[in-house]
């Protein structure tokens, strides 16, 4: 029994100690190799599925061959089946990866959007606010459409709206939006 315990206790010592080795892969079938006379009772399984879990969670530098080489080097008549059973945990980590990864991706994108349509909504009530406010000839509405279709800050254009609102003069405004035009364009 003594043995036994000196097996497992210098398995999970070498595991722990080469985890962050990139050249783990090589020293796996010394490391298996110790649980190979223990895998054909239950427990020596379990430990081996154990460690081989652990080994694939925490050193990404272990390649699929590495590990099929550690665990013919256990002789494990089950081999075949602890290796299925990595490959679907790699499969699921790395779908779990790639749908967060997705997932972030499209939360970007959709910002991305959500902030365009809420600049977009601005510069037209801005536009419209402005022909209300001071019946604006067509070649003065180009002008203002192609000077607000340079400010990208939402809320700079909602500080212009505010402003237009309490302006009594169109030059009054056109000053406020000159000075907002230059500290975008420093920006």
């Amino acid at each position: 029994m003594e043995l036994l315990h000196e097996v497992w206790l210098r398995v999970g010592l070498l595991a722990l100690k080469h985890i962050f080795d990139q050249n783990l892969g090589q020293q796996l079938p010394h490391i298996l190799g110790l649980i190979g006379s223990l895998a054909q009772q239950e427990s020596g399984l379990e430990m081996l599925r154990t460690v081989l879990l652990y080994i694939a969670q925490a050193n990404q530098a272990v390649t699929e061959a590495e590990f099929e080489r550690g665990v013919a080097a256990a002789a494990l008549p089950e081999g075949e089946n602890l290796m299925a059973t990595l490959a679907e945990r790699w499969q699921e980590e790395g779908r779990a990866r790639g749908r967060a990864e997705g997932l972030e991706e499209g939360l970007e994108r959709g910002l991305e959007r959500g902030l365009e349509k809420g600049l977009e909504a601005q510069r037209q009530t801005l536009l419209r606010l402005l022909e209300w406010r001071f019946q604006l000839a067509e070649t003065q509405k180009a002008a203002y459409q192609q000077q607000v279709a340079r400010l990208n800050d939402l809320s700079l254009l909602t500080q212009l709206i505010d402003y237009l609102l309490a302006v009594q003069t169109l030059a009054e405004f056109d000053m406020k939006l000159l000075t907002s035009l230059s500290t975008a364009n420093d920006s």
